[in-house]
């Protein structure tokens, strides 16, 4: 895996679409909200410098677009030279799927957090770094930075 993840696999393009694709059950429609680290260690900073506007406050650190589950599925894609496919829990017998039982529920995930509170107390804030495939790609490469990151 250290390999694949440091350099990924040789590309031989004819052998991968011939392959059949990795089944994973997941939804393509489905989303989730990444974040780089060092973007949501600011924001909690700042957060934590602000006035407190009661006994509790409660805040939604999230980066303004969400990552589509296609997206990660693209990043594996190119990291591993697969094929892939997102399926239905429900395949039918005998169809391989993998089995990925800690993070399958993220590859149905919907949900949006509500960070008006954090609008509020920080007001516009600058454009976060883009978190796509090519983002994703370059934190799974083992030693490399990631897109956008400080030197």
């Amino acid at each position: 895996l250290d390999v694949v993840r440091g350099r990924g696999l040789p590309d031989h393009e004819p052998l991968r679409r011939a392959a059949p694709p990795v089944r994973v059950a997941g939804e393509p429609d489905a989303h989730l909200n990444l974040m780089p680290v060092d973007d949501a260690a600011e924001l909690i900073v700042k957060l934590v410098e602000a006035p407190p506007s009661g006994l509790v406050d409660t805040y939604h650190v999230v980066h303004e677009r969400d990552v589509a589950v296609t997206e990660l599925r693209q990043a594996f894609e190119r990291l591993f030279r697969i094929r892939s496919e997102l399926v239905d829990r429900r395949a039918p017998a005998g169809a391989p799927v993998l089995p990925m039982a800690g993070f399958a529920p993220y590859l149905r995930h919907r949900r949006r957090y509500d960070d008006s509170r954090v609008r509020q107390v920080l007001g516009s804030r600058p454009a976060p770094r883009v978190v796509d495939a090519d983002y994703l790609l370059a934190g799974l490469r083992a030693g490399a930075p990631a897109v956008g990151a400080a030197p």
